[in-house]
């Protein structure tokens, strides 16, 4: 990657983040995190996942823990449980009235622990449709199953005070809850899995690369340290750009967009969304559903 070397320098080991017990997704055009995550499979090979920060809760459930597609909408044994206590709406994936996937990535059987992806659609019992995208949990560590946590927050049903978490699910925006960096997309629609997010802030550019352990594949997103709110393209110049090196080779993406949600510059937080095609004479690359949280 001598583009970015030369630019970055990405040597600084500081900088590398765990991102395992992650589990996030965007609720109606909003970044959602969870403070906390269990994930448990039972006896009938059912997978479990309840995710909270204490005001908001999300249940995901599998009819497997295997690796595959798990259509939600269709019966019980897929579906997908949303409650937000401050708006009092409840959200719940139903036959004929859902749509949606339950994506498992990977189980990793040493662990053990889950990885995956969601988007779903669905309609509150106050009627409204609520959409879900980009929904991402990863490497989730497989603990024992607890019914207790299936209850509305207000009955019990939420443990995300009680200290015992396992894994980093800070919310970032909580000075007692430590902060990790997020970033997740897919390339020609499979899930790229990441395992080390290094940031980097150079000559007023920020560059975001991901990298599975042994360094290759990785993925890069930079733009500048003043970036604003709102939609910007990537292509043309260096300003905002994206590479995909899958061999050792950077491949530059030349369409795509870039798009801010949400820039805290007194905590110097950044995240957004991204999307961007690398041209490859008769197989095109493309990377969609980016999204990223990033502290530089």
């Amino acid at each position: 990657m001598y583009v970015l070397l030369a630019v970055f320098g990405w040597s600084c080991e500081d900088d590398i983040e765990d991102n395992s017990n992650a589990f996030q997704v965007v609720v109606q055009n909003e970044f959602w995190r969870a403070k906390t995550v269990k994930a448990s499979i039972l006896d009938d090979g059912t997978l479990i996942i309840v995710a909270s920060d204490g005001e908001r809760k999300m249940i995901v459930q599998t009819a497997s823990f295997q690796p595959g597609n798990y259509t939600v909408g269709v019966s019980a044994a897929s579906e997908i449980t949303y409650e937000n206590l401050l708006s009092g709406s409840t959200v719940k994936t139903l036959p004929f009235l859902s749509k949606g996937t339950i994506e498992i990535a990977r189980f990793n059987t040493e662990k053990p622990s889950i990885t995956g992806t969601f988007r779903f659609d669905a309609l509150t019992n106050n009627g409204l449709q609520y959409f879900f995208k980009e929904g991402i949990f990863y490497e989730l560590d497989i603990t024992e199953f607890n019914p207790d946590l299936l209850k509305p927050i207000e009955d019990g049903g939420d443990d995300s005070g009680d200290g015992e978490d396992d894994g980093d699910n800070g919310g970032g925006d909580d000075s007692d809850l430590p902060f990790s960096n997020h970033f997740f997309a897919k390339v020609n629609g499979n899930p790229f899995s990441t395992q080390v997010i290094t940031v980097s802030v150079t000559n007023g550019i920020i560059g975001v690369m991901n990298a599975t352990t042994t360094g290759l594949p990785s993925m890069t997103i930079q733009f500048p340290v003043d970036v604003t709110v709102g939609t910007h393209n990537f292509g043309g110049g260096n300003i905002n750009a994206a590479f995909y090196t899958p061999n050792g080779i950077d491949r530059k993406g030349e369409s795509g967009t870039l798009f801010i949600n949400k820039h805290d510059t007194a905590n110097r937080i950044v995240e957004g969304r991204f999307n961007f095609i690398v041209p490859q004479q008769g197989n095109p690359i493309e990377v969609t559903e980016g999204v990223f949280r990033i502290k530089y």
